[in-house]
This record gives C-alpha cells, sequence and structure tokens, in this order.
C-alpha cells in the first residue's frame, strides 16, 4: 500500500490533476569514470522538479529538460517482490543533449530512476513532490538510424531506447569475496563471525553428559635390529 501525503491525497480527490514522468539517468564518463546524470521529463520547456530521494527519503531539487526529449516509458507495474522486472524508457533521437549522453558517455549499468508528478492544472504546479515509481540500472541502450532514402521521399524515423532492469538485480550479483575471517574483518574490524570457521566442523559438543577424557596416545621407541 503506498502512503501519500496530505496534499496529494486531497488532489485526487478533487479529481483535476495532471500527471508527468521525470526521468533521470547517468551514464559513466569515459575520460574520468565520473558518472554524469540527464533529467528528461514529458512536457515542454525546462522545469525545475522537487522529487522523492529513493535513498533518503528527502526531497530534492533537478533540472528537467522536456519538449519532445522523453518519448515514452512503459507502465510500472505496482507488484511486490523480488522479482527482476524490464522497463523500455524511449528517448528522442534528434535531440543533441539524449545523443550526447548514449553516445558520449558509457550508459550500460548506469543508474536510472523514473518519478510521477501531479500537476494542479490551474496553478500549473507540483501539488507535491514528485514519487519515486521505478529504480533500477541501464541494461541495455539500442540506438536506431535509419538510412535516409535514396529519392528523397518519406521522412526516416529513429529512435533510442533504454532498457532498465530494476534494483533488485543486485540480489543476483555474485561474489568472489571467500567467506573467511580475514574477509570478514576488512568489512568490520572487530566483526568475528568467521573466526573459527575452519575448524568448528570438528569441535565435539557434549549436550547433559560429562564430557569425556580424552585419550593418550603411548608413543612405542623404535626397536633396534641386529644383523
Amino acid at each position: 500500500m503506498r502512503s501519500l501525503d496530505s496534499a496529494t491525497r486531497a488532489a485526487l480527490q478533487s479529481g483535476r490533476l495532471v500527471g508527468r514522468n521525470f526521468f533521470r539517468v547517468g551514464g559513466k564518463n569515459r575520460s574520468t569514470g565520473v558518472p554524469e546524470y540527464l533529467n528528461l521529463w514529458n512536457d515542454v520547456g525546462v522545469v525545475d522538479a522537487p522529487v522523492t530521494d529513493v535513498e533518503t527519503g528527502t526531497t530534492v531539487v533537478y533540472t528537467f529538460t522536456g519538449s519532445g526529449t522523453l518519448v515514452s516509458v512503459d507502465n510500472v507495474p505496482l507488484t511486490m517482490g523480488v522479482d527482476v522486472r524490464m522497463l523500455k524508457v524511449a528517448l528522442s533521437n534528434i535531440s543533441a543533449t539524449v545523443i550526447n549522453l548514449v553516445r558520449g558517455y558509457d550508459v550500460k549499468n548506469g543508474t536510472a530512476q523514473i518519478w510521477r508528478g501531479l500537476f494542479d492544472p490551474e496553478s500549473r504546479n507540483l501539488v507535491a513532490a514528485a514519487t519515486s515509481r521505478f529504480v533500477g540500472f541501464v541494461d541495455k541502450c539500442v540506438i536506431n538510424d535509419p538510412p535516409i532514402p535514396l529519392d528523397g521521399k518519406g521522412m526516416p524515423t529513429g529512435s533510442v531506447t533504454l532498457t532498465i532492469a530494476s534494483h533488485t538485480r543486485e540480489l543476483t550479483r555474485a561474489s568472489t569475496e571467500k567467506r573467511s575471517n580475514e574477509s570478514q574483518k576488512r568489512r568490520a574490524a572487530n566483526d568475528l563471525f568467521y573466526k573459527d570457521a575452519g575448524v568448528v566442523g570438528s569441535w565435539q559438543v557434549f549436550w547433559g553428559q560429562e564430557r569425556a577424557a580424552p585419550s593418550q596416545t603411548v608413543v612405542v621407541p623404535p626397536r633396534n635390529f641386529y644383523y
């Protein structure tokens, strides 16, 4: 069940709202390796919109560019579970900003977030900070550049499509780290969970009885053989 703030609840009860999608995607700078982000929305112009940070729960403001940059977003199913879900986001292939990101930066595994904002049709303002609808990583980027007809007839149409995998994909990631006392202490110096992991399997535990006396080993000196 989704929790709504009082402003959003009152606006929904009025029945007069305009919904818009906000999309943020990161691409790794090929020179520095530092991620840089592009913010888009499916309306006209540039807008500074407050959105809810999915990690901290606080409200942050990003500048989103519109005017056809964000073409479409697949419907986000509001379901529970840890299954990895895939979502497609279509971007404009004629936007210089979009092309610079997908061609100039490495968007593979880049962070992607989708928010849904509700506008008051009279004031044209958001009734509250846009709420998070989907968080994940770029799984695939497909750039479709159709050839221009030789006869000059017709208008070729291209597309830029990002396939986003939900953040639950992190649960499927395998780690090469070995489960050992040393690796555990690198994570937390005082964590001794794996201290006796290598020998605990040979321990004998005595429940409700006296511990048996240890067996004694008699060492027999070697005989001297004479020929």
